[in-house]
């Protein structure tokens, strides 16, 4: 009928920030999965990208509530090491995305979008030592 998934997401801006409300109206702008495309997209894809130790926080929110609304924005699903997992020879964390390949891809941007704000913010903003 072609309002398949219509008003989700709405109220997603609240305390999200740009971001989110920028990834709420790309999905007002057609990005909803009819049944066609979601049969389509079925097929599953792992991407895996690095994340500095410092910067975890930024994506996982207060309690978890950021990493929790990325995924239910994406349909990706999204899993941090544990603390003090590395990838080998860095202090970058690593966060594996699985679902269709347009919800990861979805989720790789936001986490890259929230980790390029917050290193700008904390470029900006450098914290008193002492």
């Amino acid at each position: 009928n072609g309002y398949l998934g219509a008003g989700a997401g709405g109220g997603a801006g609240g305390g999200g920030g740009p971001l989110v409300a920028a990834a709420a109206a790309a999905g007002a702008a057609g990005g909803f999965l009819t049944a066609e495309k979601l049969a389509a997209e079925s097929a599953k894809e792992l991407v895996e990208i690095a994340v500095p130790e410092n910067l975890v926080g930024a994506i996982l929110g207060k309690g978890g509530k950021t990493l929790v609304e990325y995924q239910e924005l994406t349909g990706a699903r999204i899993q941090i090491s544990k603390k003090g997992e590395f990838l080998p020879g860095t202090r970058n964390r690593r966060v594996t995305i699985t679902g269709s390949p347009a919800a990861t891809q979805a989720a790789q941007y936001l986490i890259s979008q929230r980790v390029t704000y917050e290193q700008g913010v904390r470029a900006s903003n450098p914290q008193k030592v002492g």
